[in-house]
């Protein structure tokens, strides 16, 4: 009887290492589904990074393209401007030419003027004299 008691003793005692033994699988179970779980959202947050880096890639080779069409446009324009002030700066010297000649023309057309005025005077103080001899 004895050995009875203590057979039923060590078989509660099975049973009840048994049902902690379940105990214990059914929580790592439960813990191994919440680190697949999180192992699952780790990997969509991953993937979402994935997108965001690629699309922020993409608007800096677009942003970069941007700065290289407006730089070289920048570059065209400097090109024009610099043209456009050759040929500012061209027309500038020709016309300082001009005036320059201009002011020469005055000058000999002022001479010519007082040589003619001189001339005429001396014309009509001979003409006075020839006149006052004659009388």
């Amino acid at each position: 009887d004895a050995k009875a008691t203590e057979e039923f003793a060590e078989a509660k005692k099975l049973k009840v290492d048994m049902e902690e033994s379940k105990y214990l699988a059914q929580s790592e179970k439960d813990e191994a589904l919440k680190d697949e779980t999180l192992a699952a959202l780790d990997e969509d947050a991953a993937a979402e990074y994935a997108a965001k880096s690629a699309r922020d890639e993409a608007i800096g080779t677009e942003e970069e393209a941007s700065s290289i069409a407006a730089q070289t446009q920048s570059e065209e324009l400097l090109g024009s401007s610099t043209g456009e002030e050759l040929t500012a700066n061209s027309f500038r010297v020709n016309a300082e030419s001009k005036e320059g000649e201009a002011e020469q023309v005055t000058k000999r057309s002022l001479s010519h003027g007082t040589h003619a005025f001189r001339f005429a005077f001396q014309s009509l103080m001979t003409a006075g004299l020839v006149i006052y001899v004659v009388v």
